[in-house]
């Protein structure tokens, strides 16, 4: 039976992550195949860190606009990370005062766009996780707009941690963890900044100054974490 025609006019949100899409009920091996069973629908793709670099300008540069940030990124990943670094798309953001990119280099744009267009799939917006992780966080959690608190998303083996101020990004670093264990989370446990602690992959609960705002098992986010 085909969906109501207004259900097709509403973005489907999907996780894409390194071993494939996650529409908040069902696992699938990549978007091609979401694309398959989904033909005419819209989507919004949102980003694991696995999939992502990210860059956070630093405050005294006068970066006015993302035209400008972007300018400034583009020169930096090339010498970090070679000619390759040329073609990768980049996309700028703001959360408050603070400035960054979003530098997808796990997947290739290009293939995103021709498996949604094979399908008639509609692409309404490609963004990084951790930028929905904390706008829900923030609505949900009221000591993370404290003076200073800090936001971690887990993704496995991958760790966003934002910094924030007053519930505005001030600092956004993505680091690899030693393993999917919940000591590799004791480097933010010892400061007395009020920490939380959403994702998934986590093996046990995390270490006792981390509160977790959902369950933080299991192979996938919890569905309002995405829907």
């Amino acid at each position: 039976m085909s969906p109501p025609m207004f259900d097709r006019w509403l973005a489907r949100p999907l996780l894409l992550h390194a071993a494939g899409v996650w529409d908040g009920q069902q696992a699938w091996p990549g978007f091609d195949a979401w694309c398959e069973q989904h033909a005419g629908r819209r989507c919004t793709l949102w980003l694991s860190t696995s999939m992502l670099l990210e860059l956070v300008c630093p405050g005294e540069l006068p970066l006015a606009d993302d035209r400008a940030v972007i300018e400034w990124a583009r020169p930096l990943l090339q010498h970090y990370h070679g000619p390759a670094a040329a073609g990768w798309p980049l996309a700028a953001w703001q959360q408050g005062r603070r400035r960054g990119v979003s530098v997808l280099h796990g997947t290739a744009l290009a293939a995103l766009q021709a498996s949604a267009q094979r399908a008639r799939v509609r692409l309404a917006g490609v963004r990084p996780w951790w930028s929905l992780v904390l706008r829900r966080a923030l609505r949900r959690h009221a000591e993370l707009r404290a003076t200073q608190a800090r936001l971690l998303v887990i993704e496995v083996d991958r760790l966003a941690v934002l910094s924030l101020e007053q519930g505005r990004l001030a600092g956004l670093e993505v680091r690899r963890l030693d393993g999917p264990a919940p000591a590799a989370l004791q480097a933010w446990c010892d400061d007395g900044v009020p920490t939380l602690a959403v994702g998934y992959g986590l093996h046990g609960k995390p270490p006792a100054p981390i509160n977790s705002a959902d369950t933080l098992h299991g192979a996938h986010p919890a569905a309002r974490w995405l829907a």
